[in-house]
């Protein structure tokens, strides 16, 4: 049973990492009828949809450039796929939904529903958007997983792969593009790219101390070293802070933690070269772009008109919508600013978007729902492996946030699906291990 089980691992990680290579392929060639190869090798998944997950991470840190059709991403796709093939699989497995979660799911996409439909532009995709990542939660949390172990190593092989394809864009120059010397992809700005490049840089930080084969920390690191040099290509400087203060705080975590302190020291400090490395590459290559990264210039240029933004919805915007917001979607706080200033631009705040969009009322169960989350992650990181992945996952983004707009980005909620993916199957392998106990004992 065990060897069929590995085999079945096996299997499964091979068709993954095979999707992740399509839909890498499909979005250098822009042929929107390869597309719908997705949904066929998708259907190796019916019986293991959680195989399906790293393929809708990758697509979602960079939906604008995995075009499926117009108007329709990759991720979207995926994540219907993802959630149908749950759904298919819990009715097989009988399995049991909290009342409460099951109301709570119901009440926030009621709410989204009706903040996009009664929002200044009436536009309803944003609430699609954020109800297909509640109901993606939803399924994560509840997914039965055996070994979620080889659910990481999955994510592991897959995030590696796409930093070799990424690496490789920019040395090819394929689809790649340089605004006032900053790298850009066609179809995904700096920032978004920043984003992206923040989140597999601390995914596979977070995995290289838990890594116990040289061979594959070794290209863990290089992964990490790539995507460095790449971010700060970007010039994306609140992704590039995200990344370093996060790094930090998972390198003061790592200390603290039980275990081989010389082995913690020298992994930090293989890491700490590394960036330097990167850093001294970019030094070498684009000096004037490094500029971008002193307090000088993020003063001159006000965060790149972030101040005067945040200031008009501060003052203006947010007062006239205090209680209810704007309504869901980017577009209503352009909507919102027009009357202010000719640049009326996206707020690239998390936390000024989420007091605009959602209100004061929102913002409440946000922030609550987030705060919950995080305690629950930290209260069991320690004793859980892999647990400290998604949180740090989350921190980055949260502190990403400050100077971009990540409240409905599929990333962020993915963050929170895998870290109560973890702790319930963990939680159900305790009880499903007491109960195996009473029987042996009663026999």
């Amino acid at each position: 049973m065990t060897v069929w089980k590995n085999r079945s691992e096996k299997f499964y990680i091979k068709v993954s990492l095979f999707l992740i290579a399509y839909i890498c392929i499909s979005a250098v060639l822009k042929i929107s009828v390869l597309s719908i190869g997705l949904i066929f090798i998708s259907l190796a998944f019916v019986n293991r949809p959680e195989h399906l997950l790293p393929s809708v991470l990758i697509s979602s840190l960079l939906g604008d450039f995995f075009v499926a059709f117009p108007g329709m991403g990759v991720s979207r796709i995926l994540v219907l796929v993802y959630i149908i093939f749950s759904f298919i699989q819990s009715i097989r497995q009988t399995r049991k939904y909290s009342g409460m979660h099951i109301l709570s799911l119901f009440l926030a996409s009621v709410f989204c529903f009706f903040s996009s439909r009664l929002s200044l532009t009436g536009e309803i995709k944003p609430a699609i958007t954020m109800i297909l990542n509640l109901v993606m939660l939803f399924f994560m949390m509840y997914a039965r997983l055996d070994n979620y172990e080889s659910l990481f190593m999955n994510l592991k092989y897959c995030i590696c792969i796409f930093s070799f394809f990424l690496f490789g864009l920019v040395i090819t120059g394929r689809r790649v593009i340089y605004i006032s010397g900053r790298l850009t992809l066609d179809g995904a700005n700096s920032n978004v790219l920043g984003m992206c490049l923040a989140q597999l840089i601390i995914f596979l930080l977070a995995i290289v101390w838990a890594e116990e084969q040289k061979k594959a920390k070794l290209i863990e690191m290089i992964c990490i070293c790539s995507n460095v040099y790449i971010l700060l290509l970007t010039g994306s400087r609140s992704s590039a802070i995200a990344t370093i203060v996060t790094f930090a705080v998972l390198a003061v975590f790592h200390i603290l933690k039980k275990g081989n302190m010389s082995r913690k020291i020298i992994s930090i400090c293989m890491v700490v070269l590394g960036l330097l490395v990167a850093y001294k590459m970019l030094e070498t290559l684009n000096p004037i772009l490094l500029e971008r990264f002193t307090t000088e210039d993020i003063l001159a240029d006000g965060g790149t008109g972030r101040a005067e933004i945040w200031e008009i919805m501060l003052k203006n915007v947010i007062p006239e919508h205090f209680w209810l917001g704007i309504g869901l979607g980017g577009g209503n706080t352009v909507y919102a600013m027009s009357p202010y200033t000719a640049r009326a631009l996206g707020v690239h705040n998390l936390y000024i978007t989420v007091l605009a969009q959602i209100g004061c009322i929102g913002s409440l169960f946000f922030y609550i729902f987030w705060i919950k989350c995080l305690l629950v992650v930290i209260k069991s990181m320690r004793q859980v492996r892999y647990l400290e992945v998604p949180f740090f996952m989350i921190l980055t983004a949260f502190i990403n946030g400050i100077g971009e707009e990540v409240f409905s980005e599929r990333f962020l909620w993915f963050g929170a699906g895998l870290a109560f993916m973890i702790i319930y199957n963990r939680k159900r392998r305790k009880v499903e291990a007491k109960n195996e106990e009473k029987v042996i004992v009663c026999g």
